[in-house]
């Protein structure tokens, strides 16, 4: 069984599997270890996830998040959704790779890094993989998690709508001092057009400031500089880091796109995480929503080893996956242009905006 990406996708698949007794080869292009340090936030929602796994919240280094703000484009109006559990949790984006890696690795999984797949050949009865300076993989089947924009998903039907960015993200991580408190977080809604937002999260001795852009591309790197001197400027946060924006890399996400694709499900193969669009469409959180594709996909998966028609049992994995994560996925069913004013004005929808934004709950 081949897996194409080791992110937090392609490594759930590979747990899972290698758990159920199968033999799992788990692909990326990167050499490990990846050691950037970029602070990310996941749905709360993942822990039963994470949990079933053997993988702890506690091994990540991750911290619940405690408090979570939400403010309007300028920065006068300020708002906190209560929440019956704490919304989310914020990591090292890197150091949760490794561990699910780690993981995929402790439960009988081959991790072949560095190792760039070139040609997917979907032959009659399996899936061959042509790779650079390497023999070629044979695999009955296949998943593919090698993210947004890879150039496999043009082998495939329907993978040019699978790359295609619905909003462009920047975002900036540095070291400061003089924050004190527990995790927390703040969204700056209606930026630039109302399904546009900032962001902002604080965790001991770091900052990380962010924007998600659903109009034009070129006007990220400007915005995330805007943002930064903003925040600091009113004293939301503890530093300025307008300084940095230029350098944030600006990449697409293709958030919500999953619930616009006609199937997920190729010959022998299917699509998981951000390579099939599994990405909020509301808050662009995308590591809950890609574990929880790749999760289903390796249920799937398992059964169609089994299964005298594959094929058939792969196709059972678009029902299921709209079953489970179609309500996390889609954006929040009201123009967010009428709405924003009122989260600052009415405590009840700003808990609904809470619950929307980091559960994917209706409005």
């Amino acid at each position: 069984m081949a897996i194409v990406g080791a992110g937090p996708s392609g490594a759930t698949s590979a747990i899972k599997l290698a758990g159920l007794g199968h033999r799992v080869a788990l692909i990326d292009t990167v050499a490990s270890p990846r050691k950037a340090t970029s602070t990310a936030w996941m749905s709360a929602q993942a822990k039963p996830l994470l949990d079933a796994l053997g993988v702890s919240v506690k091994k990540l280094a991750g911290r619940t998040v405690n408090s979570v703000t939400f403010y309007n484009a300028d920065l006068s109006q300020s708002a906190r959704p209560n929440f019956v559990e704490p919304p989310g949790m914020v990591l090292d984006r890197s150091r949760f790779r490794r561990e699910l890696v780690r993981t995929a690795r402790k439960s009988g999984a081959t991790l072949l890094d560095g190792c760039r797949v070139t040609e997917v050949v979907l032959e009659e009865e399996a899936v061959s993989l042509m790779a650079d300076e390497a023999d070629p993989i044979r695999s009955r089947l296949l998943i593919v998690a090698a993210g947004q924009g890879s150039p496999l998903l043009a082998r495939f039907e329907h993978g040019a709508s699978a790359s295609s960015a619905a909003a462009w993200i920047a975002q900036v991580n540095a070291e400061v001092s003089g924050y004190k408190g527990g995790p927390a977080m703040g969204v700056v809604l209606g930026i630039d057009a109302a399904s546009s937002f900032g962001w902002f999260i604080r965790m001991d001795d770091r900052l990380s400031v962010g924007v998600h852009i659903t109009q034009d591309e070129a006007t990220v790197a400007r915005r995330l500089a805007a943002l930064c001197r903003e925040l600091a400027d009113v004293k939301i946060v503890e530093a300025d880091l307008s300084d940095m924006a230029a350098d944030a890399g600006v990449h697409g996400s293709p958030c919500g796109v999953a619930l616009s694709r006609e199937s997920h499900v190729a010959k022998h193969t299917l699509i998981v995480g951000d390579a099939g669009g599994f990405v909020s469409a509301a808050s662009g959180e995308g590591i809950y929503p890609a574990m929880w594709s790749a999760s289903i996909a390796a249920d799937v998966i398992s059964e169609a080893l089994g299964s005298a028609n594959p094929q058939d049992r792969l196709r059972e994995f678009d029902s299921r996956w709209r079953g489970a994560l179609a309500d996390y996925l889609r954006a929040p069913n009201t123009d967010m242009q009428y709405l924003v004013p009122l989260i600052f004005t009415n405590q009840p929808m700003a808990d609904r905006m809470g619950a929307a934004f980091f559960s994917g709950e209706n409005i």
